[in-house]
């Protein structure tokens, strides 16, 4: 994301913009909070000084939001993105479309995944492809005595295929990346589940820290994003309108309301009321 993408701040600090993701989940909270008092926390306000602080507040609530995303599969996907889509290599008698499978990476939110290194895929990419127009071959899946090396350099579901009638010259066509997810099709898990794994994690502590000792009812707002586990979420909120999960939360102590922000919908769940479920507000 580029800096100018920031939402100013009703301080006018710099460091207090608000990135795209802060935006929707401040709209997406007031609404299931009906609060439409809330507003960007100061990073100089003194009453907030010392540790890690929250996003938003007003009278009657304190906001963090966290965005639900791989870093790793950031990483990947932002040196990926760089390289050119088309790589013309003479000594080749046909064009490769090459597709990587990232699914390894796209099922962490942090750590070191096997996922295939973009530095080295060029080269990665013309020794197999070399290699397949060597003996013959036009389709990585039909090499099954190679196909452990492809899985373990490129991902699992890896495709490395000749494309027929091309104008472009012999080389290497970069077609995208392969994302696999396991569904359960049912809310309980890819929803309540889901979630549930990731605020039992060290990944909410940050969260917990920031709400910690605050005044007003303590709220989370989760942005799942979809180049990471969470997108299972995202899919879910998306094939079941009107749906809320049936199993409950088990909410970490000192986190009261849980919101949950997708691009269509947004739920809400409290101990007490359980889940519920809306249209997600419009950004103008």
């Amino acid at each position: 994301m580029h800096p100018d993408d920031r939402a100013p701040a009703p301080c006018g600090h710099r460091g207090c913009r608000l990135k795209p993701v802060e935006v929707r989940a401040q709209l997406a909270a007031a609404a299931a909070l009906d609060d439409a008092d809330l507003t960007r926390v100061c990073d100089q306000d003194p009453a907030f000084a010392g540790g890690p602080i929250p996003d938003f507040r007003s009278p009657r609530h304190v906001v963090e939001v966290k965005e639900l995303t791989s870093r790793p599969l950031r990483g990947f996907n932002a040196a990926y993105n760089k390289q050119p889509r088309y790589i013309p290599i003479p000594n080749l008698r046909h064009l490769w479309a090459a597709s990587v499978d990232v699914s390894v990476a796209a099922a962490v939110y942090e750590g070191d995944p096997e996922t295939p290194v973009v530095n080295t895929l060029i080269a990665t990419l013309t020794e197999m492809v070399e290699d397949l127009e060597s003996r013959g071959y036009t389709n990585s899946l039909h090499d099954h005595d190679n196909f452990p090396r492809y899985a373990k350099e490129l991902g699992f579901h890896c495709d490395l295929t000749v494309v027929p009638d091309s104008d472009l010259k012999p080389g290497i066509l970069l077609t995208g990346t392969i994302v696999g997810r396991p569904r359960a099709l049912n809310l309980d898990i890819d929803i309540t589940a889901l979630l549930q794994d990731w605020l039992d994690s060290d990944q909410s502590s940050n969260a917990r820290h920031s709400l910690a000792g605050r005044g007003g009812v303590h709220v989370l707002a989760v942005v799942p994003s979809r180049d990471g586990p969470a997108a299972t979420v995202i899919d879910a909120v998306r094939e079941t309108p009107g749906e809320v999960p049936e199993a409950a939360l088990r909410l970490p102590d000192g986190i009261d309301v849980l919101v949950v922000v997708t691009d269509t919908d947004v739920l809400r769940f409290t101990p007490a009321d359980g889940w519920s479920r809306h249209s997600a507000p419009r950004i103008e």
